[in-house]
């Protein structure tokens, strides 16, 4: 078992695969392609991968030596072929997926990208346009002496006689 396995960190788009039914063993209990594999000492998530990358053909045919080597599973076996092209065809609708992702993934980083770009010339803009308006000297009138400054407060009532 690997570090992700033991972490729970598998990948999602195989799970309708994996948890998929093979049949029933001998002792009346379901067997999953997960539990399966997990008979043979496989990783499933990792076998799963590695069905996916194969063509059809090339998968079903290890899946389908794989099933008629489950001696336990006396229905699995009885119908192996049928129960491997189920499976594969599930295993393909999560290749599709995965791929969507792939492709979703080598688009992302250009729209970011794009967008620091815009993001980056909208500030180097901004703190252009405020060094040009910048005038250090504003607000300061040609009375006042150097370096104090009194300020006068008067009341609207102090001018009445």
């Amino acid at each position: 078992m690997n570090a992700s396995t033991a972490l729970g960190l598998q990948s999602p788009q195989f799970e309708a695969f994996l948890f998929a039914l093979v049949g029933e063993d001998s002792k009346g209990m379901l067997v999953s392609v997960l539990s399966a594999l997990a008979r043979f000492g496989v990783d499933p998530w990792r076998e799963a991968e590695v069905l996916s990358n194969l063509s059809q053909a090339d998968a079903a045919s290890r899946l389908d030596r794989m099933i008629l080597a489950l001696a336990d599973v006396p229905s699995a076996v009885a119908n192996h072929s049928g129960i491997a092209t189920r499976l594969i065809a599930l295993l393909l609708q999560a290749g599709t997926i995965q791929t969507t992702m792939r492709k979703a993934i080598r688009v992302a980083p250009l729209e970011q990208r794009s967008l620091a770009i815009v993001w980056t010339a909208f500030m180097v803009i901004s703190l252009i346009g405020q060094t040009i308006s910048y005038r250090p000297d504003a607000g300061v009138s040609g009375s006042e002496t150097s370096g104090s400054t009194t300020a006068s407060i008067s009341r609207p009532d102090a001018h009445k006689p």
